[in-house]
């Protein structure tokens, strides 16, 4: 990994000193500059660099200066970090500069975050908006590839994501948390995850007390367990281990398919299972297998009295969808000749690499008659169905979906399915599909789900901001928008869907002023006073993703919050750099319902 230089152009004398030792103490090249006018020059004659400098420079000299440092970082390898006094310095800046504010931060705390954007830029992650940690997804930094990158950068810090965390000293792995399970088994089940958020938080440096060190693999070590952990094909963890044939002489079995016969015979399930033992995830399922095998033990799905079935555009991860028992019918993707199934044959994250770098527009397609039909039918098999589909006004989806229903109300005809018309698109459609998922398990029947969607679609509230308007137009997708628009460049169009329609309703020239504008119709939109379930989506736009985070978490008191990459079928019409919030606000009668299920 290349250092970058840094350049401290800081009037203030002991701060300039004390800030320019504590990064040459980590080993960076550090060029301190006592004016603008010295920052210019010095800037001249370096390569890829860190410039940092004050947003009040033109205080100091002329206003040219911090125009010129500005146009210097963006015209080179170079990234520009300048330092304010008040939030409002940030406002007419370039996003593309870093912006802190560092009035109230000590030399210290501002060395660590200076610290942090230097690491940012020798691995290829961004910083957040405050600067405190570094953001990305998984979606476009698998996990694995992750923790080798960490390990080079020697970083003392963790990695936080969803479901749990990761932690490093000098770039060794000696800890790790997923959910109720620690060490080892928990850094292979956390690697299995293929999208969501993730920060990375830098520590000090120091070795913890022995008893917390829970992983003792060197790096290889840790990540070919993890790999050997994620072959094959999980069971259903909700499932139930039923005990068909006790094994007389069970003691002569290894110790694991022991243990998981004695689950069997108290009937556990097999979450439960993966939980309490020690050994990996894939060690528990192997001795399960095995014993399948031998017609010892058998799962048993817990049938769920109603299953819920949408489609791609609800944008929900793999992750999201398999914990609800949610079916996702797939979108596709044709990019010349070769055709991706949404999210199975073709990633977010590749997709967006073809993306910017295919000439031509690729197509979406929806599923066939056929392919609806079979995922209703295999849904429909042991359960009720209620299928939520996208807005009508977008796609077929939702009439192909009733065709299927048709079907196999002759075939079926003891199975009652629901087919809803949403009239949502993305996280909107996702979340909708999680709380029905949440009815079903807690016994309400399809119909009742249904009414309880369709009462609760139009309160749903999605505003969205597009990089560009260029994407929606090459997919012939403009209609009202580009009414709204006309022919104005260099705009960010700020969407809503209203009425199962993506609008218009303001437009910013800066992302970081969208931001301030999507916090804005929120608050007009919503009762700040009662707490709201949140989504947040993005198209390879991690830190704006993120910003909105914090944003909706300032303003609302937030009951839960998501996270997801959008996905190519709607990222085809959206572009890279689109980021997107949806806010449900529950009633009274409606928070239990759609609570998480323990």
């Amino acid at each position: 990994m290349t250092r970058p230089a840094v350049l401290i152009v800081e009037p203030e004398e002991e701060r300039r000193r004390e800030v320019c030792r504590g990064l040459a103490s980590e080993g960076y090249e550090v060029v301190p500059a006592t004016s603008g006018e010295e920052g210019v020059r010095f800037a001249q004659g370096l390569g890829p660099a860190v410039i940092v400098a004050p947003v009040g420079l033109a205080r100091f000299g002329d206003a040219s200066i911090l125009a010129e440092l500005t146009r210097q970082a963006s015209g080179m390898d170079r990234t520009l970090v300048l330092l304010g006094e008040h939030p409002d310095d940030e406002h007419e800046l370039s996003s593309e500069v870093v912006f802190l504010v560092a009035r109230d931060l000590d030399n210290d705390e501002l060395i660590r975050r200076l610290r942090l954007v230097l690491i940012g830029r020798e691995i290829g992650i961004a910083t957040d908006a405050a600067l405190e940690a570094l953001v990305d997804d998984l979606a476009q930094k698998p996990l694995l590839e992750l923790v080798r990158t960490l390990h080079r950068a020697l970083l003392s810090g963790r990695i936080e994501l969803e479901q749990g965390s990761i932690h490093f000293v000098r770039g060794n792995v000696i800890a790790a948390q997923a959910g109720r399970v620690y060490g080892l088994k928990a850094f292979c089940r956390l690697a299995r995850r293929h999208e969501g958020p993730f920060r990375i938080v830098l520590e000090l440096d120091s070795e913890p007390p022995d008893p917390s060190r829970q992983i003792r693999e060197d790096l290889n070590a840790l990540i070919n367990a993890a790999i050997q952990d994620s072959l094959g094909q999980y069971p259903d963890p909700q499932s139930r281990l039923k005990l068909v044939e006790d094994i007389q002489d069970s003691d002569s079995l290894p110790t694991m398919q022991q243990q998981v016969l004695q689950a069997a015979r108290q009937g556990a399930m097999l979450q439960e299972a993966l939980d309490t033992f020690g050994v990996t995830d894939g060690d528990v399922v192997q001795a399960l297998l095995e014993l399948e095998e031998r017609g010892a033990v058998q799962r048993l799905e817990v049938a769920a009295m109603v299953r819920i079935i949408t489609d791609s555009a609800s944008d929900l991860s793999i992750e999201q969808a398999r914990a609800h028992a949610v079916a996702v019918i797939p979108a596709k993707v044709r990019f010349g000749q070769k055709i991706y199934r949404d999210r199975i044959d073709i990633k977010p994250r590749d997709f967006y690499r073809i993306l910017e770098q295919q000439v031509a527009h690729p197509e979406t397609q929806p599923p066939t008659a056929e392919d609806v039909l079979e995922v209703y039918r295999r849904t429909c098999q042991r359960s009720d169905v209620v299928a939520l589909h996208v807005s009508s006004k977008t796609s077929s989806l939702f009439d192909l979906g009733c065709q299927a229903r048709e079907v196999l109300q002759e075939e079926l005809p003891e199975r009652h399915i629901e087919v809803v018309d949403s009239q949502q698109i993305g996280m909107a459609l996702g979340l909708l599909a999680l709380f029905a998922a949440r009815m079903g398990a807690r016994g309400m029947a399809a119909d009742e789900i249904a009414q309880r969607m369709r009462q609760m679609s139009p309160r749903i509230v999605t505003l969205a901001v597009l990089a560009t308007l260029d994407y929606l137009n090459r997919g012939g997708r403009v209609g009202k928008v580009q009414a709204f628009f006309g022919d104005l460049l260099g705009i960010k169009p700020l969407l809503s869907i209203e009425e199962g329609e993506v609008v218009a309703i303001d437009k910013v020239r800066r992302r970081r002023k969208a931001l301030d504008v999507m916090a804005q119709q929120l608050g007009q939109r919503l009762d700040a006073s009662r707490p709201v379930i949140v989504a947040v989506s993005h198209a390879n736009s991690p830190v704006q993703a993120d910003h909105l985070r914090q944003i909706v978490a300032q303003s609302f008191n937030v009951l839960e919050l998501w996270q997801s990459e959008i996905g190519p079928g709607i990222g085809t019409h959206v572009g890279p750099g689109a980021f997107a919030v949806t806010v449900f606000q529950p009633t009274d009668d409606e928070m239990a319902l759609v609570a998480p299920l323990e």
